[in-house]
């Protein structure tokens, strides 16, 4: 759902996101979503 978001914040963090397919495997999100929590708590 957050990918087709038309929030422009949500579209500025899916540019940092890189992943292998077409769409992220939930093992791609989950370890990507873990970066970004992991650098906003800093």
């Amino acid at each position: 759902m957050s990918k087709n978001s038309s929030d422009p914040r949500i579209q500025e963090l899916w540019t940092t996101f890189h992943f292998a397919g077409e769409e992220p495997t939930p093992e791609e999100f989950i370890l990507w979503f873990r970066d970004l929590f992991l650098m906003m708590r800093n």
